[in-house]
């Protein structure tokens, strides 16, 4: 890989995510580790600078997602088409896993808590119907279902059931547009997270 081209995407990646300095010196060196062992990452200078990123950011337990590292790779700029983006998504997550192998990192249990706050500040939801997810995740946390969907969708249908259930008006599309997931997936899990609630 082209080393310094790397190192600046890791550094602009860092700056429109606006990650404290400390996460973006740490992607550096990840970025400087991988090129000692000479490991092999996959696609663009942008998706191998992106899986570094979110190494850096899973590892801090940054409340950033592989979407958001995308859409920063991505800018405003025209010539990333859909297909182009789901190919840079498809490259940037593949990097993300050679890079925890390679290295071998133990990577933090990513918790669809750290979410709640991040989400309900741009949708203007309040610190009561926030705590109320919170406690839905709690009790979900001890339930221990079979399967989880993803930390965000998790928070997303917690925040969407504490709404529903502190009488804010925010509908599953509002939400799920904001989480960057499907409506689907909001409406197959918030109901599992306040149960007897909406019957």
């Amino acid at each position: 890989m082209n080393a310094v081209d790397v190192l600046t995407e890791i550094a602009r990646l860092g700056n429109i995510l606006r990650l404290p300095p400390h996460v973006i010196e740490f992607a550096v060196s990840l970025h400087e580790r991988s090129t000692l062992k000479n490991v092999q990452l996959t696609g663009q200078n942008l998706s191998k600078a992106g899986g570094i990123q979110y190494v850096a950011c899973r590892m801090f337990q940054i409340a950033t997602t592989l979407e958001e590292v995308v859409s920063a790779e991505a800018g405003e700029r025209s010539e990333f088409e859909e297909w182009v983006r789901f190919q840079l998504r498809k490259e940037t997550g593949r990097n993300y896993r050679i890079i925890v192998s390679e290295l071998q990192l133990q990577m933090p249990i990513d918790k669809p808590e750290k979410y709640i706050a991040k989400l309900a500040t741009r949708l203007g939801i309040s610190v009561t119907t926030q705590a109320c997810a919170l406690s839905l995740l709690d009790k979900a946390d001890r339930l221990r279902f079979l399967s989880h969907p993803p930390p965000m969708a998790l928070a997303a249908s917690a925040l969407y059931a504490a709404c529903r259930l502190k009488g804010e008006k925010l509908t599953q599309q509002q939400i799920a547009q904001v989480a960057e997931i499907k409506e689907g997936t909001i409406r197959n899990w918030y109901l599992k997270l306040a149960p007897g609630e909406f019957e």
